[in-house]
This record gives C-alpha cells, structure tokens and sequence, in this order.
C-alpha cells in the first residue's frame, strides 16, 4: 500500500490516492498505527478522520506518541491526536 500511495502522490493520481483511501477505510487486516501514518503521510482526510473515531483509548495514543512511528506524524496531526487524548470519552 505504501508504494502504491508513493506512486499516486508522484504521479498526481487523485483516483488511486481515493481508492486507497478507500481500501484502508474498510480494511481489517492493517493497523490502526499504520492507517494514521498512512494517512497523515499521503493526506487522506476521510481516512484520518476514521482513525480518529476508532482510536480506543487514550493510552494507545499515548503509545503511539511514544513510539519511533510518531515522528512520521505531522505535528498538526500530533495536535489533533493531543486534543482527543484530553477530551474525556462520551459515557
């Protein structure tokens, strides 16, 4: 997925880049982890946007964050996932 998406953002095929996003969307196979870099990486909003209602816990973002993936976030996406991380979750 990730060279398809290299390729789509070289080339300026907004058709592959929405398909992927797409596929990712809908995909169980890959990581959550993965669908945020991914997205954040290649801008595919409606997959971030997805990630984010998905994200479980406060401590897999947390997680996240400490890890060696988080510096492959933006650090506009950073703050989003910082803003979710403190709004307390809906009872």
């Amino acid at each position: 997925m990730e060279t398809t998406l290299k390729l789509a953002d070289r080339f300026d095929a907004p058709i592959i880049r929405r398909d992927c996003e797409e596929y990712l969307i809908t995909d169980e196979e890959a990581k959550l982890h993965q669908k945020i870099i991914w997205g954040d990486r290649h801008n595919l909003p409606f997959l971030l946007d997805e990630c984010i209602k998905k994200t479980p816990s406060a401590r897999f973002i947390r997680e996240l964050m400490e890890s060696d993936e988080s510096r492959h976030l933006s650090q506009s996406f950073k703050d989003i996932l910082f803003l979710k991380m403190l709004k307390p979750a809906p009872v």
